[in-house]
């Protein structure tokens, strides 16, 4: 174990200095110096530095339990962050950078705050802690590329999970769960065609989705229709928070789970409209 907790003998292998940011396990059990090895990290550490190898630029932890504010995890996990940092300073360790807040306990916990805090998730707009309403950062489309319209009872997808009711049209998404769209999501999840919200029918395959589009279709909507399958929800679109309801999962994993084969296009910040008169 001793192995891995030696930075001296990691900078070794490079003539650079490294910063580093010392991690301990503030709780979680995952990640980070276990308390019984932190004081041994930190004063190999301290030799790194003495040797010119490392510097230690920060200390940090994280919070298993933030998503929670109320849950006692927090308070005891700020007690050991708090102890780490004790015993990091005791061994000659000074850290400029002192970091325990992800997105939701830089939301609701000042207390957890120190000289950083690590935002991950709200830069995408997702409060783990539901207390703050955030805006949603991603918008994900893909054409249509074949509209048909079907006889009732027409079995569609894989298994025939879906039977149409009615003569309807069907159109065909060229996305799947290869690209992100959870197969478990299949028959409950929606999508925004021609400003109209239309189901997804039958079962989520590889790199297809089938939307009923209705048995009039939808005005003006064609091979080649935009669909959006998640946004920020203000012209009617589903969002990722209830594509992960649709799920049973978080939104974190709908945002980190589409795939290499969509391509990605970021878009310049706009300033808000309640900021616009605002100056800095």
């Amino acid at each position: 174990m001793l192995s891995w907790l030696n930075p001296v003998d990691a900078a070794g292998r490079t003539a650079t200095r490294l910063r580093v940011h010392l991690h301990v396990d503030a709780g979680m059990a995952r990640d980070g110096a276990e308390p019984s090895a932190w004081a041994a990290l930190c004063r190999a550490a301290r030799r790194g530095e003495q040797y010119g190898r490392i510097e230690v630029a920060g200390v940090m932890g994280h919070l298993g339990c933030a998503d929670d504010p109320a849950d006692p995890c927090n308070a005891r996990a700020r007690t050991r962050f708090a102890w780490a940092l004790e015993v990091a300073r005791s061994t000659g360790l000074r850290p400029r950078q002192r970091h325990l807040a992800a997105t939701a306990a830089t939301l609701t916990d000042p207390r957890s705050h120190h000289t950083m805090s690590r935002v991950g998730a709200g830069l995408v707009g997702i409060d783990p802690s539901r207390t703050t309403p955030l805006a949603p950062a991603m918008t994900l489309t893909a054409p249509l590329v074949q509209v048909r319209r079907v006889r009732a009872g027409t079995p569609v997808g894989y298994g025939h999970a879906h039977r149409t009711s009615r003569t309807t049209y069907l159109g065909l998404v060229p996305l799947g769960y290869a690209d992100g769209l959870p197969r478990v999501a299949s028959g409950r999840a929606e999508v925004l065609v021609g400003g109209v919200r239309r189901p997804l029918v039958g079962r989520i395959s590889m790199d297809q989705a089938v939307v009923d589009l209705g048995a009039d279709g939808v005005p003006g909507v064609g091979p080649g229709a935009p669909v959006t399958v998640f946004g920020p929800g203000g012209a009617g679109e589903p969002t990722v928070a209830e594509w992960a309801a649709w799920s049973g999962t978080i939104e974190h994993e709908l945002v980190t789970g589409i795939g290499a084969r969509v391509p990605r296009r970021v878009l310049a910040a706009r300033r808000l409209p309640e900021l616009a008169g605002c100056s800095a």
